[in-house]
């Protein structure tokens, strides 16, 4: 079976998943001013392919393990409603719906964790959903990651396993990312898609021959 894998932040979303979710913690006076700031710091870094994914991800997670738990599903609710559906890019449900036309295994793969992308691919129609993992205990997020995350040439490792465990291959496979830490997995699909890319990737993009969208 043929198989697509999409990006999810800045490719199926206009945004940043974890992000948003700082500045809606904000507006929802969770969390301070300081923490919306080292969030855009951290983008940067990324940005600019200097992450501390491990160091980032578990600041970010601190926000989930500071809500009790029905707290943040009744905030996590919220959030969906109003900051994540608004930010689905019409054209990329296009695609989606014209893989899903075609029977195509979709596979949401994004460096995001879990506990906020997980609804978001259920938004989507995604059965197959890769990302970082979150530590959680009797339901509540612990502030720390788990296994792999699916992070620059984790997201590689993850796909592999998905694929192995599902006796698929990357033969005549989609891929679809905006950013230029996906470059690896990019490489390895057989129609490899710029997705409302960034200026690097554009370029990488371009010098290859891949469709670019946006």
């Amino acid at each position: 079976m043929t198989v697509a894998i999409f990006d999810l932040d800045y490719t199926l979303l206009d945004g940043d998943t974890e992000s948003l979710w700082g500045q809606f913690l904000f507006e929802k006076g969770r969390v301070g001013r300081a923490f919306v700031e080292r969030i855009e710091t951290y983008y940067r870094d990324y940005e600019d392919g200097i992450l501390n994914f491990h160091e980032y991800e578990e600041f970010l997670l601190g926000s989930l393990a500071a809500l009790a738990r029905d707290d943040f599903f009744s905030l996590r609710g919220e959030f969906l409603q109003e900051w994540i559906s608004p930010r689905v890019r019409p054209a990329m449900l296009e695609i989606l719906d014209w893989h899903r036309g075609l029977d195509h295994a979709l596979i949401l793969l994004t460096a995001s964790n879990h506990l906020l992308v997980e609804p978001i691919a259920g938004l989507l129609h995604i059965p197959n959903c890769l990302c970082t993992q979150a530590e959680t205990r009797n339901g509540k997020c612990t502030g720390r990651i788990v296994g792999t995350p699916a992070f620059q040439e984790g997201k590689a490792i993850l796909l592999q396993q998905w694929l192995t465990a599902h006796q698929h291959t990357l033969i005549d496979s989609w891929a679809y990312s905006d950013s230029l830490n996906d470059l690896s997995l990019l490489s390895l699909a057989s129609h490899p898609v710029a997705a409302y890319p960034s200026a690097a990737l554009r370029a990488v993009a371009q010098s290859r021959g891949w469709r670019i969208i946006g």
